[in-house]
């Protein structure tokens, strides 16, 4: 008996039109691979190699030499720096690599994100690994392929692990442009801001436009109060529901010039263009102040949210962790009076 998991597999498709072509004495397209000899040179180095020594099991992650000339490759053609002993690991080809990376990352439970239409692995690699696939469809468009990003941020939820891609997409052809890239790479996997990668590079430049053009920038890091006590009192859907509001609440209250990301968990962070300290504390508090007046609903629940804030004001000298810091510590320091702040009512409003 085979295993729950495998059950629903099927025959490969390329192993299937492989077999129908032999059988019919087809001309097989559904299967790559070369039906000529590699070059001499190539022979010749593969059997020298055996004679010196490289014939029996080699180091499971590969051998020292030819990570170290993919590393080499990996910087000076794709401009990715890479270190050969913790960073790479050689496999047998692409499929290969592709289960053990999520074999490696996933747990049971997670969620994999896959464009369609696929390469017939992609899905029970995810399913294999323990994973649920969640598709997401490339449609023709203008000559090409396309994805629409708001059905690429539905697909994404707080148990998104990955994301499967491949360009030139197979088997569509489709290359994915820089904006395409970006748009999956840079998007939170919860709510529709940028995730903390993106929102820091982002913050990097607005750094680099103050410095160059001597104006001004602030950033807000907000944190909802009491977080957790809506996940525990409402559940975690609701939560999500709840972060999902947030959200959207922050985007309709700055300028489309204006920047937002999501950093983590319950805490977000505002990039006000052209506004000093002062301009970034008064908007800090209005925001307090329109999200105290609303509230969700969540499957008949009424959930109140309020939140904390801390401002500063980008400095020509600031790195990105600079600035976080300074309004980090001012959030909390806020957050910090306003507990003290309801402590104090509550304590006044039992003794009445």
């Amino acid at each position: 008996m085979i295993s729950r998991r495998a059950a629903s597999f099927q025959e490969s498709v390329i192993r299937e039109m492989t077999r129908l072509h032999q059988i019919h004495g087809g001309v097989n397209l559904a299967q790559g691979f070369p039906d000529f000899d590699p070059p001499a040179d190539l022979l010749e180095a593969a059997a020298r190699a055996l004679l010196e020594g490289y014939n029996q099991y080699s180091i499971t992650w590969g051998a020292p030499e030819l990570r170290r000339e993919i590393a080499r490759h990996a910087r000076e053609f794709n401009r990715i720096p890479a270190d050969p002993e913790t960073q790479i690991t050689v496999c047998c080809g692409a499929t290969e690599t592709m289960i053990a990376t999520l074999l490696a990352v996933c747990n049971p439970g997670d969620e994999v994100v896959i464009f369609t239409p696929f390469y017939e692995n992609y899905g029970p690699d995810a399913v294999l690994s323990g994973a649920l696939p969640v598709y997401v469809p490339l449609r023709r468009s203008g000559g090409g392929w396309g994805f629409d990003p708001d059905e690429l941020a539905r697909a994404f939820s707080p148990r998104t692990r990955a994301v499967i891609v491949n360009t030139p997409h197979n088997p569509s052809g489709h290359v994915f442009t820089r904006a395409e890239l970006e748009t999956i790479a840079d998007e939170d996997p919860l709510v529709p801001v940028l995730n903390r990668r993106s929102f820091v590079r982002e913050l990097e430049r607005a750094l680099a436009y103050v410095a160059r053009y001597k104006t001004s920038a602030s950033l807000v890091y907000c944190d909802l109060d009491d977080f957790k006590g809506v996940n525990d009192r409402h559940g975690h859907a609701a939560g999500d529901a709840a972060l999902q509001f947030f959200a959207h609440f922050l985007l309709d209250s700055v300028r489309k010039s204006d920047l937002v990301g999501r950093l983590g968990g319950d805490e977000f962070a505002i990039v006000l263009h052209h506004a000093d300290e002062k301009a970034a504390l008064e908007k800090a508090h209005r925001l307090a102040d329109r999200l105290a007046k609303q509230s969700v609903q969540h499957n008949g629940q009424i959930i109140a949210l309020a939140m904390s804030t801390g401002t500063t004001e980008l400095k020509r000298e600031d790195g990105a962790g600079d600035v976080l810091e300074r309004a980090d510590s001012a959030m909390y320091a806020a957050k910090t009076k306003n507990k003290r702040k309801k402590s104090a009512t509550k304590l006044q409003a039992e003794r009445q």
